[in-house]
């Protein structure tokens, strides 16, 4: 007999015996009252079997809402054993056994996303975990907005949005600012991380002990330069050189030593200097003095923008009194509560990844930008 072939007569079976003890029933000499008792007990016993049966099915994975959020995660090494990377390019990476499948809730920029699924990150507004892409680097769009910024956020929402991702980590799961650090994927299996470099939308950022692919990143941008791809044939080119942060590490190829004439501002100082681990390291020297804020004695870096807050103190810590949420320039928590009038910047950045986000709440809208003109 071939396989297979007894599941489907046990269910004939069971089908066609309601049918045969019914007419059974019928014809025995019982009370009419009897008969009815026992052929209704009979098929209300087929009728509730079947039901049972089919509520012992398994349950699809959720779907997402229409707000764009799963109701649940949805992981499973058995799903992603069985998953196929044929996208995937020669020589690239493709998921481990340890990919969470997550969900892309919002896309900030075009390095950084907001992802439910995963249990570390801060929890973004929209309910999701703020995630930075591991060793990648896009022109900034918030704040003093950087050449080939907007091409590159658009790429990011396009290919990313609302979509289901497999996310790894690296050594550090979080970042100064409290976010993910994660590699992301396609399903396919395409690391979107590498896309950025391959396809011109980014530089590479390497920061140790995050390193894992920090070859394929560097060679990868190196291609793109070559070919003109993205930004490097835009125009932007000589802009995002001399803006660039450098590979750091041996694996990430020879180190570039930055000094304070390098940046265009002291804004783009900090942020490179806070990027590289400062005030707890600093690789190249920007902060001379110590005290947080690096280039601002320097006469090749533009000052940073002035203001009528109070200046920073210095904390109990030895660290500076810069409130996180203002990373252009120095603005200390209150008190006293500061209005836009109070400083003389405007169109700054304000992140709200960060714990006690905007207390001065520069950014009613909540859109990144501060006290915006």
């Amino acid at each position: 007999m071939r396989t297979g072939e007894w599941p489907a007569r046990i269910a004939v079976v069971f089908l066609l015996l309601p049918f045969w003890l019914t007419s059974e029933i019928r014809q025995a000499s019982w009370p009419r009252a009897g008969k009815v008792a026992a052929i209704a007990s009979l098929w209300l016993l087929t009728v509730t079997t079947a039901v049972a049966s089919t509520a012992t099915q398994p349950v699809p994975p959720p779907e997402p809402t229409e707000e764009g959020e799963p109701a649940t995660p949805v992981a499973s090494d058995s799903a992603l054993a069985a998953r196929q990377f044929d996208a995937a390019p020669s020589g690239w990476p493709t998921p481990s056994a340890r990919a969470i499948e997550a969900y892309v809730v919002s896309v900030t920029d075009g390095d950084t996303i907001v992802l439910s699924g995963i249990d570390v990150g801060n929890i973004h507004a929209s309910g999701g975990r703020s995630s930075r892409l591991i060793g990648v680097d896009t022109p900034e769009i918030f704040g003093a907005s950087e050449c080939y910024g907007t091409e590159s956020s658009a790429f990011t929402k396009r290919e990313l949005s609302r979509s289901r991702v497999l996310v790894e980590f690296d050594v550090d799961r979080l970042d100064q600012y409290d976010r993910a650090l994660v590699y992301v994927w396609h399903p396919d299996g395409r690391l979107f991380n590498a896309r950025l470099a391959s396809e011109g939308y980014a530089q590479q950022l390497t920061v140790p002990p995050n390193v894992r692919y920090a070859d394929l990143f560097g060679r990868l941008v190196r291609e793109a330069r070559e070919a003109s791809r993205g930004l490097w044939g835009s125009g932007c080119a000589s802009q995002q050189s001399a803006q660039a942060a450098p590979s750091l590490g041996a694996s990430s190829g020879p180190t570039v030593d930055r000094d304070c004439p390098d940046f265009s501002s002291q804004a783009d100082a900090q942020r490179f200097y806070e990027e590289q681990g400062g005030p707890a390291r600093d690789p190249h020297r920007l902060d001379a003095d110590n005290d947080g804020i690096a280039c601002e004695s320097s006469s090749g870096a533009a000052p940073a923008p002035q203001n009528n807050a109070p200046e920073p103190t210095e904390q109990s810590s030895g660290a500076n009194n810069c409130h996180p949420s203002y990373p252009d320039f120095c603005i200390p928590p209150p008190p006293p509560d500061l209005d836009c009038k109070d400083v003389s910047g405007t169109n700054f950045t304000v992140r709200h990844d960060v714990s006690n986000a905007d207390p001065h709440r520069f950014d009613a809208d909540r859109d990144g930008v501060g006290c915006e003109s």
